[in-house]
């Protein structure tokens, strides 16, 4: 929907406040701040602590407040100018310091000023604040006592916390201010450090909630974390101040006495160093027992050499601080030994440096030398240095002329003397919830510019603003982060990012970028990329920079800002809104290389704005007509629909005029029964409008498309709005748009059902899901069943609805589905014109008006009513032959209440009850329909000589009340085949035709005749032609009779049959030739049938041949011909007749093949032989067929037996 405003939280920066830096306010929220405490309100006074001393104060928050700091001019402080509540609970927790190794006078000091209600200055019951530390990263605190110790109690009704002497354990509280207080907490002996690698404090106040008296509360400052560990001492070679000096080669040399080990000896010692390393600059360390001969105990080429592995990591040349380190000690040196570490340079000058640059001190730093003797899992110290002073070591140049930078340290070494100090003087300011992070070089800051110079001289928004450094050039070698609080975008809005900057920087080398978070900061995305006009350059040059390969703003493409002298802030402008939903944070990143500062990056009225929504809106799509007779689909949408909007559908006539009982109708809305309605101008066209509504301002739908072949669309950004009956408990994300099974029983979904006026022929499925099976159910049929897989089922059948249920398994999940149909428009209103000659052999008829039918798929009629009720009927006449599949029937109630509408058929009856805005399917099978049938036979007729049998279906529809409505029998589906026969002579003609052309033109024609075919229809749509050509050959042979076997001087007949299929004229000669297996030459003999007698032998081989008998047909010759074989032949298993005819042009299709010499019989028989043996009783039964009844059978006395055969 459009929109009607925005607004948003943009911010200014002007209102900044001091951020604690480490420590952590907890508890009661809004407690703790920093605060200069000499800008507080009140009167300056002299007062009196509780030791009687004066001292100047402030009247605040019903108390008095420091009048200044412990140190500097911060403090951290609970509420500033106002008392601490009654009920507050809260606390300010430290970082984490690591426990040192060695632990000497381990102790917190404070400095603090109290002003906490109490009755007493000595036993109170009232507020109290005090000290709790923790050795585990804060899961568990103990209370301590400092050293000073409490003075007072606290309330019985206090939180007792882990260590407290019980309720009413001692605190700081007092009836006066206490004035600054130092107080000291000693860890030495607390048994939380053993086995602890970290602790940290918090500083805790409580008040009860029964507070009578106003106090200013708690002050803090001057926090110091100090151990004296061991005495101060270190032995380095190198400058502290730059590089170290080139061809160097001096020792450090310390004795042991080693006579006592026994087992096997380490060397361990701490070092830090800076060195070149590689084969150039290394230390060795090196043992001797006469002080003359040395062995190393390092690698040959020394450390770091190539890297050091410490800790699962390999140093290279810069240890950045103190490592342990430790080497084993060769057998042999259980004596008297000398140990040094010897340092060696190369004579190369302007290389005495590790890492990339020079930052001192530069060299090797010593401290903590031990060797120590392994007995089982114990650690035995034999030797120690600790280099507190220079008595235990002495140094030379190994090599004369070599130098040596050896040199005692007196203030540094490990574990020596250490203390931090916290007093709030370096807190950043920044404005409320914004966080700055640096991770190398100079960071970001707030406040104002007073540029006098190219630079602005002011932010778009005010006096305060963001820079990379404010009023002056950036700095080098610096990556910062200024990271605004999470701002949350609400789902289905369009919110819009916006911030003025403007930026000067190092072309193509310094830069910045902006990116993006949704997970609360966890990780971070580069914004931007794909927004034309958005950065200014693509970083390329240094590989090192964190933009390489990523587009950033720099300044040089000038389009309105950057550098030189246009100061102007540019405002940038981008679409969030597909972060509807999320909660989005916002990081400029800035980062500099070495060299070529310019002015930097400042940044102001930074944001996002949400678009405020009109509570409704309509789109209405162009003029659509209907493709053919059969109608529109269905409208259904792609859409997200947030809560508390919604989106409907209107159906408009052509003049833009909603369609009575199509208003404000719920997703999807059926359309298939509009076309034919008298009640609008369906030929003219349809109007979609689709109606948008929101009841939350920042909320509105989004529509992605609008679909209207029938489509279905289900996503867990509009569960509730497509006609899918999505229930608990399954859980909808609306955000992730995902929907959920979090039970561990399946849960079924149905969907809302695709009622088409055409087939469907498949379907596509696209979606991203896991684990939900879909079920499809054509025509009231299951055929599709499994987990939903993208890609097309093809259906066996056709269908005119589609339904569909989803199973949720067991933690599964769906983000979309998308469902389409592929529908196929019948063929309207068919010709077919075979060889295109202008005769129409077959037609699909018009309707009773003209109108073109759609061939197969038959559309019903509809009855409708105005205000009054429905009595009448649908008649439909279907293809007697035809396979009826599936009908579609459906009602619309446009008016009225519970009205039950009533459709007979025959003996079957179908009821359903209807409100206003209803509409109701029934879905009839084939063979339901064919219950209904008439008796009676009428006839369609198809083309000249084509005509079907047609059978009525009638429909008798009445309403037990008067409701405005309708009734239409959608469609009805019925597979019909209708065969165009007869068509030889007409093709026989055509073929006749094209061979008497090709002759006259003298060219030949291909074996293979093309039929053209010509099909018109009056509209689009599909019609499958199919047939086949019954194609008899112009001549054939056939053997009609023959011998089964051959024997001499006995004569036989065969007898043939040759057909033509136009003259039996045009039969010339008929050729008859017998293979003889075992022979080689072949008895042939050729017959012209048109005159008695003319019979030639071409081969006799044995065989002699009378006058045949030619029997003339109308369309064939029977021709009986007589043979004889004589005696000059050998037995052959078998003999072969070959019989073909052939034409005045010598072709012939032959021939016929048959065998004699089957059944266990010799083709030709030439030894005696009985054959035929036959043997039957007085009863004419066979005695020799073990197949008779009986047998074998009884012979009677006297009763004849008769047996027969041949020689």
């Amino acid at each position: 929907m459009s929109n009607a405003d925005n607004h948003g939280r943009i911010h200014d920066f002007e209102n900044l406040h001091r951020r604690f830096e480490g420590w952590l306010p907890g508890g009661t929220t809004s407690v703790w701040e920093i605060a200069d405490v000499s800008s507080l309100n009140g009167t300056v006074v002299n007062i009196n602590n509780p030791a009687g001393q004066s001292m100047t104060a402030r009247t605040n928050g019903g108390g008095h407040a420091p009048r200044f700091a412990s140190d500097g001019d911060f403090v951290a402080m609970t509420q500033p100018d106002i008392s601490i509540a009654p009920g507050t609970h809260s606390w300010l927790t430290s970082p984490d310091w690591p426990i040192p190794a060695h632990v000497e006078n381990l102790t917190f000091t404070m400095d603090h000023w109290f002003h906490l209600w109490t009755d007493s200055d000595v036993s109170g019951n009232g507020a109290g604040a005090w000290v709790e530390v923790s050795f585990d990263g804060g899961s568990n605190w103990s209370w301590i006592e400092p050293e000073q110790g409490y003075g007072n109690t606290i309330s019985s009704s206090a939180p007792v916390p882990n260590g407290a002497n019980g309720s009413g354990f001692s605190a700081w509280a007092s009836i006066n201010a206490s004035g600054w207080v130092r107080s000291s907490f000693v860890l030495d002996d607390n048994l939380g450090l053993v086995n602890a690698s970290t602790f940290r404090f918090r500083l805790v106040v409580w008040t009860p909630i029964t507070q009578s008296t106003d106090r200013p509360g708690w002050f803090v400052d001057r926090l110091q974390m100090s151990n004296d560990g061991y005495a101060p001492g270190a032995w380095f070679h190198g400058n502290l101040n730059g590089e170290y000096s080139p061809d160097a080669n001096a020792a450090l040399v310390m004795e042991a006495d080693l006579s006592s080990v026994n087992g096997p000896m380490v060397l361990q010692y701490a070092a830090d160093f800076d060195m070149e390393g590689d084969v150039y600059d290394n230390w060795h360390v090196e043992m001797s027992t006469d002080g003359n001969n040395w062995t190393g105990i390092t690698p040959m080429i020394g450390l770091p050499g190539h890297g050091v592995y410490v800790n699962g990591t390999t140093i290279i040349d810069d240890s950045n601080g103190w490592v342990s380190l430790q080497h084993a000690i060769p057998n042999g040196y259980n004596t008297t030994i000398s140990l040094r570490f010897r340092f060696q340079s190369d004579p190369t000058g302007g290389t005495g440096f590790g890492g990339l640059t020079i930052d001192p001190p530069e060299g090797l730093m010593l401290d903590d030398v031990r060797i120590i003797e392994i007995s089982g899992q114990t650690e035995i110290e034999h030797a120690v240095w600790r280099f507190n002073d220079t008595s235990d070591a002495n140094h030379s140049s190994v090599v004369l002329g070599k130098v040596d930078q050896w040199q005692h340290i007196s203030n540094q070494g490990i574990n020596g003397p250490w203390d931090e100090m916290e007093s709030f003087e370096d807190a950043s300011l920044l404005p409320m919830d914004w966080n700055i992070r640096t991770e190398a070089g100079y960071g970001w800051a707030f406040g104002e510019l007073n540029n006098t110079g190219p630079d602005p001289n002011s932010f778009p928004g005010g006096g305060n603003g963001a820079g990379t450094v404010l009023n002056a050039a950036y700095r080098q070698n610096s990556y910062s982060h200024l990271e605004s609080p999470s701002i949350p975008i609400p789902y289905g809005s369009r919110a819009t990012l916006q911030f003025d900057h403007f930026i000067c920087a190092e072309s193509g080398w310094d830069g910045g970028a902006l990116y993006i978070s949704t997970d609360h900061g966890h990780s971070w995305s580069h914004f931007g990329s794909h927004i034309v006009d958005w950065y200014d350059s693509m970083h390329y040059n240094n590989t090192l920079s964190p933009f390489y390969g990523q587009m950033a703003w720099d300044g040089s493409r000038v389009k309105g800002g950057g550098c030189g002298t246009n100061t102007t802030f540019v405002t940038k402008t981008a679409d969030l809104s597909n972060l509807a939903g999320q909660s989005v944070m916002l990081r400029f990143s800035f980062f500099s290389d070495t060299y070529f500062e310019s002015s930097g990056w400042y940044v102001d009225n930074v944001g996002i704005t949400v678009d405020v929504f009109r509570d409704k809106g309509t789109w209405t799509s162009p003029l659509i007509q209907a493709p053919d007779s059969l109608g529109w689909g269905s409208v259904d949408v792609q859409a997200s629909v947030p809560n508390r909007t919604a989106i409907k559908a209107s159906i408009l006539d052509s003049q833009g005029v909603p369609i009575f009982g199509m208003e404000n109708r719920t997703l999807p809305v059926h359309l298939a029964d509009l076309y034919g309605l008298t009640s609008f101008d369906s030929s003219s066209g349809i109007h979609v409008q689709i109606e948008m509504e929101t009841m939350d301002e920042h909320r509105t739908p989004r529509i992605q498309q609008v679909s209207i072949n029938g489509s279905r669309f289900l996503s867990g950004q509009a569960a509730s709005s497509t006609g899918w009956n999505v229930n608990s408990p399954l859980i909808v994300h609306e955000v992730e748009g995902r929907i959920e099974n979090p039970t561990f029983m399946t849960q079924r979904v149905d969907g809302p059902t695709i009622i088409s006026e055409r087939r469907i022929e498949s379907f596509s499925i696209e979606s991203i899901s896991s684990g939900v099976m879909i079920e499809v159910f054509a025509d009231g049929n299951s055929v599709h069943s499994s987990m939903i897989i993208n890609g097309t089922v093809s259906l066996f059948i056709p269908a005119t609805t589609l339904a569909f249920v989803l199973d949720f398994q067991p933690g599964s999940d769906l983000e979309q589905l998308s469902i389409h149909p592929h529908l196929a428009t019948p063929s309207f209103g068919p010709e077919i014109d075979v060889l295109s000659d202008g005769l129409v052999e077959w037609s699909w008829p018009d309707d009773s008006e003209g109108n073109p039918l759609p061939y197969g798929l038959m559309q019903g009629s509809s009855i409708e009513s105005n205000t009054s009720s429905i009595n009448g009927s649908i008649q439909i006449s279907l293809i007697d032959d035809a396979d009826w599949r599936y009908a579609t029937m459906m009602m619309r109630a446009h008016t009225g209440t519970n009205v039950t509408v009533t459709v007979d058929m025959g003996q079957r009856s179908w009821t359903r009850t209807m409100s206003a805005g209803d509409f109701s399917m029934i879905s009839m099978s084939g063979a339901e329909l064919r219950q209904g049938q008439s008796s009676s036979v009428g006839q369609l007729l198809l083309g000249p000589a084509h005509q079907m049998l047609l059978r009525d279906v009638v429909f008798h529809i009445t309403a037990d009340q008067d409701f405005t409505g309708s009734v239409t029998l959608l469609s009805v589906d019925q597979h019909i085949i209708s065969n165009i026969s007869n068509l030889g002579p007409s093709i026989e003609n055509y073929r006749l035709s094209r061979l008497q052309d090709a002759a006259a033109a003298g060219s030949n024609l291909s074996s293979k005749m093309a039929i053209p075919v010509q099909i018109i229809q009056e509209e689009n749509g599909g019609l499958i032609l199919d047939g086949h050509v019954i194609q008899s050959p112009l001549m054939t042979d056939e053997i009609l009779l023959h011998p089964t076997t051959i024997v001499p001087d006995t004569e036989f007949e065969i007898v043939t049959e040759h057909h033509h299929l136009f003259d039996v004229d045009e039969i010339d000669r008929i050729r008859l030739e017998l293979d003889i297996s075992g022979i080689e030459s072949r008895p042939s003999f050729v017959l012209n049938p048109m005159v008695t007698g003319s019979i030639q032998t071409i081969d006799s081989a044995g065989f002699t041949i009378d006058t045949p008998i030619v029997e003339r047909r109308a369309y064939s010759y029977r021709v009986t011909w007589p043979l004889t074989m004589d005696w000059g032949l050998n037995d052959a298993e078998w003999v072969k007749i070959h019989a073909k005819a052939f034409d005045s042009l010598n072709r012939t299709w032959g021939p016929d093949v048959a065998t004699i010499g089957l059944g266990g019989l010799n083709g030709i028989e030439n030894d005696m032989e009985i054959v035929g043996f036959t043997a039957v009783d007085s009863l004419d039964r066979s005695l020799l067929d073990s197949g008779v009844y009986g047998y074998p059978l009884h012979l009677s006395p006297l009763s004849p037996i008769e047996v027969s055969g041949q020689v």
